[in-house]
């Protein structure tokens, strides 16, 4: 009984999560990343609870025995995945942990306070910033855990995804609908208040904002995290017989998919964001590759027909943006020779500072030091996730980072979790993909809602297997 309740809270809650994060101009004050690290809290709290014997009861089905398994039946390998993970979880947040307490200063406006440290491990320079971090990042470690739990403990239906997973999908292609909707309405009628609400503080004109983000490239960063994964959903859907359903919705939840996928994909042109609008272009070459595969043989026109109805859509676009996407592209060289300017100290930043780097959440507490001169920008983000991780975590951090990512995206090839067809597990990597394109040229990991929806996808990836 008491994990039902369970289930139910962890659905009640990943939803909310869902729906609040972009919502909330996508996560970037303190009052609303703190709502979502309280929730994040509470996934990790569920998912110790669901854990704890006395709560966890009988598994529903029982782990055939090596004696009894045939010797065509491989092995689960489920077991040995999740102790890794669990391993490089904590090892990842012992790593900030340590970098936290072990601070060897803590800056205050135009001064530091300093501390004793040891010097030989991982340590920061803005202590009070590193803790923020910290339970940031603990926060993920709840989503990730309770997330995966909440999906590995379904039940299982013989060629179909569980029920709680298909409607987490459903809440994320329609939230991403009606944000698209919304977002659009509002760029085409040219008003400037993030969803007619607020004026943001910088970036005033509407062509430097998207929908509830006060940077467009976030907006198109959190878009192309999502229209893929809509469309592996599409796909699942197709390949799935219907078995006898013939309802008006069954029939038309297809076309319905669609027609949301289109809005979501529209979103990185209409932003004007010249990475956002590279990116849809790439994934959209990789998704039409991956549509061909699985529809050439079953349903050759199937993937015609989807990718022309794309197309058209983003056709439509381009020809209502057309002169902004020029404008957008003509500065390409002068936006080059921006950021390149502005790689220079942060590289040097990168090299002063290894093998820790300055701390987690330290970086603009100590790109002071390293502006040219006094009068250039005092940078909040380095503008380049991948460079800013080995400034702030070092490289030692950045590996240890990347070891559970590559766990995730290993874990198709072994059996014992939800068992999908290769497109859909294709499609996801796409979408997951395409952010850490975004990563080379801006900071989508410094925005707590695409850090949400990203963990999200990495937890639903664990979670897959072949069939």
């Amino acid at each position: 009984m008491w994990l039902k309740y369970l289930n139910i809270a962890t659905e009640a809650l990943v939803i909310f999560a869902v729906c609040f994060g972009p919502w909330a101009f996508g996560s970037t004050e303190s009052w609303s990343i703190w709502v979502l690290n309280y929730v994040g809290f509470a996934l990790g709290g569920i998912w110790l609870c669901r854990n704890f014997p006395p709560l966890r009861g009988t598994p529903k089905q029982a782990e055939p025995t090596s004696s009894s398994r045939t010797s065509r039946e491989p092995a689960n390998s489920e077991p040995v995945i999740r102790k890794t993970l669990m391993i490089l979880t904590g090892l990842l947040l012992l790593y900030y942990f340590i970098g936290t307490v072990n601070s060897r200063a803590t800056y205050y406006l135009w001064h530091f306070k300093y501390q004793p440290s040891v010097a030989w491990l991982p340590h920061s320079y803005d202590q009070r910033r590193s803790w923020d971090f910290f339970w940031s990042y603990l926060a993920l470690a709840g989503y990730f855990w309770g997330i995966r739990d909440w999906l590995m403990q379904a039940r299982i239906r013989r060629s179909r995804l569980p029920g709680r997973l298909q409607r987490l999908l459903w809440v994320l292609a329609g939230n991403g609908a009606i944000l698209a909707f919304v977002s659009l309405l509002q760029h085409v009628t040219g008003q400037n208040k993030l969803l007619w609400l607020l004026e943001p503080a910088i970036n005033k004109t509407v062509n430097t904002q998207f929908g509830p983000y006060a940077y467009h490239a976030n907006g198109a960063q959190y878009f192309n995290l999502l229209w893929p994964v809509a469309l592996a959903f599409w796909v699942y859907l197709q390949k799935t017989p219907n078995r006898g359903e013939s309802t008006g919705w069954v029939r038309h939840r297809g076309k319905i998919l669609l027609g949301a996928i289109g809005l979501m994909a529209v979103c990185p042109l209409f932003s004007l964001s010249r990475a956002g609008i590279a990116v849809l272009l790439l994934n959209l070459v990789v998704a039409s590759v991956i549509l061909w595969v699985t529809f050439r043989k079953s349903s050759p026109l199937s993937w015609l027909r989807i990718v022309l109805g794309l197309a058209i859509i983003l056709g439509m676009g381009v020809l209502f943006e057309w002169d902004n996407i020029v404008f957008r592209f003509g500065q390409l060289s002068s936006g080059y020779v921006g950021r390149a300017n502005l790689y220079v100290p942060e590289w040097q930043m990168a090299v002063d500072n290894q093998p820790f780097g300055v701390g987690a959440g330290a970086f603009s507490s100590m790109y002071q030091f390293y502006r040219p001169t006094f009068q250039d920008a005092w940078w909040a983000q380095a503008h380049n996730d991948w460079l800013e991780a080995l400034i702030t975590v070092g490289w030692v951090g950045l590996l240890i980072s990347l070891l559970p990512f590559g766990v995730i995206l290993l874990r198709y090839r072994f059996n014992g979790g939800i068992k999908v067809r290769f497109p859909v597990i294709t499609l996801i990597w796409v979408a997951l993909g395409g952010c850490l394109v975004h990563a080379w040229v801006d900071f989508p990991f410094q925005i707590e809602s695409i850090v949400v929806l990203f963990t999200l996808l990495c937890s639903l990836t664990s979670s897959l297997s072949r069939r």
